[in-house]
């Protein structure tokens, strides 16, 4: 199992509990409104990765909810484990993923000036 994102240790909400030890829709509702409004006070940028899992249903009706819920932790894992320590990886629910990157901006290009 996966540590604990240091954002979540000490929550009593319901955003901690999830099956895939990342945070779930609560969480999500939480921490992307403090942190669309940290960016807006701050003139800070953030990013959102938004994915969900191509035929899970068919990972479901085909080889069973277990083997659903091991593909949901190896997704959470593989997103948690890309992520940096400051960034929110949540399970919307059902196989929709989303990654939120606080104080984070794109790369800059080779040949632009800072």
């Amino acid at each position: 199992m996966t540590a604990t994102p240091p954002w979540l240790k000490n929550s009593t909400s319901s955003a901690a509990k999830t099956r895939t030890a990342v945070g779930n829709r609560r969480a999500w509702e939480e921490r992307s409104v403090h942190e669309l409004l940290r960016a807006k006070r701050h003139g800070g940028t953030i990013s959102v990765i938004l994915c969900d899992l191509d035929n899970f249903k068919t990972v479901n009706d085909t080889l069973g909810h277990a083997a659903g819920d091991r593909v949901l932790r190896a997704t959470a894992a593989l997103l948690t484990g890309r992520a940096r320590a400051t960034d929110l990886v949540v399970r919307l629910g059902g196989d929709g993923f989303c990654v939120l990157g606080p104080r984070h901006s794109a790369p800059r290009r080779p040949d632009t000036r800072p």
